[in-house]
């Protein structure tokens, strides 16, 4: 499955060679002349947790067993960081319910948010 973002509307998403209940596949997001390809996981994923004002960035990492790790880096901790990625977690898992999904937060204490995650996690979504 592919996703390809329209660039004349930025929030107009086009599902292409869809299947029932398919959680993979790859998004494309046009961007000027830069194109993103993500896997659709990971573009779920990302527009559920940018909608946590807190989170500034987030990365993944697979590990052996099938479980994505979703580090969410954020400023500091506070209760309603944990109350928004809970939130977000229930939203990610209603659309992809075959997921296994493990979700971190950490503060980045003031260093860039590549610093705050592992070294082999991939960038999902920056602020």
């Amino acid at each position: 499955m592919q996703a390809v973002l329209d660039a004349s509307d930025s929030s107009e998403w086009i599902l292409a060679n869809s299947g029932e209940g398919t959680d993979c596949g790859r998004v494309v997001a046009g961007e000027r002349s830069r194109s993103v390809v993500l896997p659709l996981a990971d573009h779920v994923i990302s527009s559920e947790l940018a909608r946590v004002p807190q989170i500034v960035a987030a990365y993944a990492q697979d590990d052996e067993y099938g479980t994505k790790h979703v580090f969410c880096v954020v400023a500091e901790h506070a209760p309603a960081v944990y109350a928004g990625v809970l939130d977000a977690e229930e939203r990610i898992a209603r659309q992809l319910p075959r997921l296994a999904l493990h979700t971190h937060v950490r503060a980045h204490q003031g260093r860039s948010p590549s610093a705050a995650v592992p070294l082999t996690s991939s960038p999902i979504y920056v602020r």
